[in-house]
This record gives C-alpha cells, sequence and structure tokens, in this order.
C-alpha cells in the first residue's frame, strides 16, 4: 500500500514537472514572439532587408557603425536577437519547430542578405564565431524549409519589390 502510494506521488510530481515545463516554454516562446514580431524589429528589419551596397569597402562607407550609428544599432538590435533566440534553441530550452514558426523566413533572409558581411566582419576583427548561433540555425531551417514544402532560397524579389509583367 505504502509502495503504491509513493508510485502515485512520484507519477503525479513527474506529470507536473512535464506541465510546466510546458507552460515554460509557451511563456517563452510567446516572449519571443512578441519580439521578433514587434513593431520596432519589423521596421527595422525592413530597413536592413532594403540595404544595398557594391562591396564591403561600400557597406562600410554607407553603414558602418563609424558613419551611419542608426543603422548599426538597427542591424545589432536584428542580428543578436537572432543569434539569442539560436543560442536558447543550443540550449535546448527552445526547439527547432519553435524557431521554425518563430521567423524561419526573416531569420534565413536576413542571413543571406548579410552572409558575405558578417563573414568579412569576422576575419576583420577576428570573431571567428560572431553570430554562430544564428548561421548554424539558419541550416536548420533551410533543411525545415524543404521538409515542409519550401524552397530553402529566397526569391529574388526578396530584398525589393519588381513589378510582374501583367
Amino acid at each position: 500500500m505504502t509502495a503504491t502510494g509513493v508510485l502515485i506521488a512520484v507519477a503525479y510530481y513527474i506529470l507536473s514537472l512535464r506541465s510546466i515545463n510546458r507552460s515554460r516554454q509557451a511563456q517563452l516562446y510567446m516572449q519571443l514572439f512578441q519580439l521578433v514580431h514587434d513593431e520596432k524589429t519589423m521596421r527595422n528589419w525592413g530597413e536592413l532587408i532594403n540595404m544595398e551596397w557594391s562591396d564591403y569597402d561600400d557597406f562600410e562607407r554607407k553603414y558602418g557603425s563609424d558613419n551611419n550609428l542608426d543603422n548599426y544599432a538597427k542591424r545589432q538590435n536584428i542580428w543578436w536577437l537572432y543569434d539569442g533566440i539560436d543560442f536558447l534553441y543550443k540550449q535546448k530550452l527552445i526547439d527547432t519547430e519553435m524557431v521554425y514558426q518563430l521567423g524561419h523566413t526573416p531569420f534565413v533572409w536576413q542571413w543571406k542578405k548579410f552572409e558575405e558581411i558578417i563573414r568579412r566582419q569576422r576575419e576583420f576583427y577576428n570573431l571567428s564565431e560572431l553570430y554562430q548561433y544564428w548561421e548554424d540555425m539558419v541550416k536548420e531551417m533551410e533543411k525545415m524549409k524543404v521538409e515542409h514544402g519550401y524552397s530553402p532560397e529566397p526569391p529574388k524579389t526578396f530584398s525589393s519589390y519588381i513589378k510582374t509583367k501583367e
């Protein structure tokens, strides 16, 4: 009788822990969702995705922190947010599906747009792990996009609208 009572108590405790864990994951997801889809974040994302430059030097002249602190702040706001979310994934605090639902398209498109700039900055500033979590997660998101029936590559018009012929 005592053993049965202990087993029931242990089972109840395990079920309670699972329920609490799911509630915490849901709360974390909603907090991240609000950050990723916040009006300020979306404005920053839109401005960044529409940036244009011819090469790294042109990028630095137009958007580098020495010349355009506002743009630098917007980039850091977005890029560190994405890297931080992907750090949570690496720590197993959120799962791949949660990250996918949070923002598979914005995460991948921003990476594709700025990948060469980030790689140059890694070399220039000797920061080989700069945004590494974000880069790793983009690889996962590309796989998941294929699993969900989508192309992992952004469309040619991903950074600007191109009117189609009527």
